[in-house]
């Protein structure tokens, strides 16, 4: 392994301890430097960190449904590492969420990511396998893994890695709250900032769902907000495919 391997960051809420110790444990096998960042937690967050960003109505337009106070957590939590790997000029960073586990090849992946010789930003790491295919970029680790770009958006932030470009770009895409932060950040189609992804996947969720976004009870919006919310999802599909198709494995390196 290399001495030089990006810094790991662990996403996790300070009260959930059974999930930080058995988090814990696979971290200690990797036998490279973590740390643990707690997350906001959505529940008790004092509004006034937030709710000038919070846009209540775009998430109502877009989802058909209220935004969870979890989920406005999750997303808080992720941001603000974004902001400190960006003050701080941390070339790149493994991001993890507690639910996370990983394949035997997550070190030589990341490498191989971090080594890349074009200035990429984001890289997902915790894709369905088998779901989504989609132009070949590069191949990192062994050769069965696939660096892509998607044909469209894939939601989750269990493990992704992320530059110090990438951290100042999503600050400033994401400033605006209306989306889940698996959302808003995949939105490359939209943002412009390049976001890819490793299939097979590396990283997968141990568990039913993140802690952070977990919620019992769903607040659904009126009947209008979600028929307006199944035409945004349609239309941005499309938008999304649109884009895809008009890109190229060069043009997403930086080759023309």
């Amino acid at each position: 392994m290399s001495v030089s391997f990006p810094p790991i960051y662990v996403i996790s809420l300070a009260r959930a301890k059974e999930r930080r110790e058995a988090m814990r444990a696979r971290l200690n096998k990797l036998g490279t430097p973590y740390e643990f960042i707690d997350a906001v937690d959505g529940a008790t967050a004092d509004a006034a960190l937030y709710e000038s960003r919070l846009r209540r109505d775009k998430f109502r337009r877009k989802f058909g449904r209220e935004m969870m106070p979890g989920e406005i957590g999750c997303y808080l939590s992720h941001y603000n590492l974004w902001r400190r790997i960006a003050d701080e000029k941390i070339p790149c960073s493994l991001v993890l969420e507690d639910d996370a586990a990983w394949d035997n090849d997550l070190i030589p992946v990341c490498e191989a990511i971090a080594m890349l010789e074009w200035r990429w930003t984001v890289v997902l790491l915790s894709a369905e396998q088998g779901k989504w295919s989609g132009l070949l970029l590069a191949t990192v680790g062994d050769r069965r893994r696939r660096l892509t770009l998607f044909p469209r958006r894939v939601v989750t932030a269990a493990g992704y890695m992320i530059s110090q470009r990438g951290a100042a770009m999503l600050l400033e895409w994401c400033r605006e709250i209306s989306a889940p932060v698996d959302v808003a950040y995949a939105e490359w189609w939209r943002s412009k900032i390049p976001y890819y992804g490793v299939m097979p996947p590396v990283v997968r969720q141990v568990g039913a769902d993140s802690q952070m976004r977990r919620e019992a009870d769903i607040k659904w919006a009126s009947l209008p907000d979600r028929i307006i919310a199944s035409l945004w999802r349609k239309y941005d599909r499309l938008h999304c495919r649109v884009c895809y198709w008009q890109t190229s494995a060069r043009k997403e390196r930086g080759e023309e």
